[in-house]
């Protein structure tokens, strides 16, 4: 989900196979240095009682005298360290301040990360058939916080079926306030906005996600107080044709989140100046070579989560609230005005002493047609988690496209996936 504290909420496993075995190697070494420690003292000590024994067996002389009346005796042990035993415990010391500088990294970094693999087969509305293994998602991030009201949030992320199939920074952006302390939060930066929810059980991403998701530079306000989260947004979005090239993209957004005993209530609204800045909407531009907006076109969306003991609803609507130029999206020969609609209900049990949750939802759009979206998309699955951090979610869904008369195939498509996910 795309709160707006959160990300307004991986790979990692390389770096942590790096640092255990840079670790090991530091402790192997840590290891033999104490070994030639303890194997100089020994012979230190051997020395030591080689000399005690001698002085007993010579006959009984004079103690000589030295400068200052200071009269012999054993050598103290520290004198007798040469150089190499110095050298050692100079390296011991070295390791040992490394150790704490580290410590201290991770008193403020939190790593995290994501890899999602998958399984796929099904057919499309052509009724051409195709399977593929991929991986889906990859993230790797990081949360710096150095004080109580300042936190540094960075996320790299790779998406398998892209066309540049490499590392990206999805968000990097920073968090000033602290809501624990103070009501009010700013955000500036890279970050997905909040406009919508997009909350699902599922492993596609909802339709409403491919009409309203939104990440881009900008800086955000919010307060949060007695259960109510309030935002207001600036970012740079998509330039007018006849206009300047000017930051002219804002929103606002008003949630509520109430919680008591079983029962759970979230629900909000948002609107945004123009729609064409999310993800799906700009494809579709530059797939026609657009690279500007007639004019902007604002989009607004309700969501409503609700849950009872181990059953949860999901809904939400997204919606272009005037069309677009016939130019730029077109349905049926005029301007499409797009909608989305997704809709899940679902069940969370233990199954084979697994957490478990099973799901069903309905999702659908209208005047979308110029997107690539279905016209409805039935959809099953069921999760489980078969260790910490790692899930595995079987999933079926059933598409329809539009009419003919509207410009589809009127066909249907079938697809079943199998992810596999581990997060840290």
């Amino acid at each position: 989900m795309k709160k707006f504290h959160k990300t307004l909420s991986a790979t990692l496993g390389l770096g942590m196979a790096l640092t255990g075995s840079s670790a090991f190697a530091v402790d192997s070494d840590l290891e033999q240095l104490q070994e030639q420690v303890r194997q100089l003292i020994a012979q230190n000590q051997q020395l030591s009682k080689r000399v005690a024994a001698m002085e007993q067996e010579r006959p009984a002389q004079p103690e000589p005298i030295r400068a200052g009346g200071i009269s012999s005796s054993p050598v103290p042990e520290e004198l007798l360290r040469t150089k190499v035993q110095q050298q050692v415990l100079k390296e011991i010391r070295r390791q040992q301040e490394a150790e704490g500088k580290s410590q201290q990294i991770n008193d403020y970094v939190t790593l995290f990360g994501l890899i999602e693999a998958e399984a796929v087969v099904g057919d499309d509305f052509a009724g051409d058939a195709a399977s593929e293994f991929n991986v889906a998602t990859v993230e790797l991030g990081f949360d710096a916080q150095l004080s109580d009201w300042v936190v540094g949030h960075i996320l790299a992320k790779y998406e398998g079926g892209e066309e540049d199939q490499h590392l990206f920074i999805d968000e990097a952006n920073i968090w000033l306030g602290n809501y624990q302390k103070f009501p009010v939060l700013l955000t500036a930066g890279k970050f997905y906005l909040p406009f919508g929810q997009f909350d699902t059980n599922m492993v596609q991403d909802p339709l409403t996600l491919e009409v309203g998701e939104i990440n881009a530079p900008g800086l955000a306000i919010g307060v949060e107080q007695h259960g109510f989260t309030g935002a207001l947004y600036s970012y740079k979005g998509m330039n007018e044709t006849d206009g300047n090239d000017t930051i002219k993209g804002f929103g606002a957004m008003l949630s509520y989140h109430h919680e008591i005993d079983e029962t759970r209530v979230d629900a909000g609204a948002s609107w945004v100046s123009n729609l064409a800045d999310s993800g799906g909407i700009s494809d579709a531009f530059d797939g026609a070579g657009l690279d500007s907006i007639i004019d902007q076109v604002p989009g607004f969306g309700v969501y409503l989560t609700a849950g009872y003991g181990p059953f949860s609803l999901i809904s939400e609507y997204i919606q272009a609230i005037d069309p677009f130029a016939p130019s730029e999206l077109d349905f049926k020969g005029e301007g499409a005005q797009p909608k989305a609609w997704n809709a899940e209900l679902a069940y969370a049990t233990a199954l084979l002493g697994k957490e478990t949750i099973f799901a069903v939802g309905y999702q659908g759009t209208a005047e979308a047609l110029a997107l690539e979206l279905p016209y409805a998309r039935y959809m099953g699955a069921v999760s489980m988690v078969l260790f910490e951090g790692t899930s595995l979610t079987l999933e079926y869904f059933h598409d329809s496209d539009y009419d003919e008369d509207e410009g589809g195939s009127g066909e249907d498509a079938d697809v079943f996936t199998a992810q596999l996910a581990y997060e840290f």
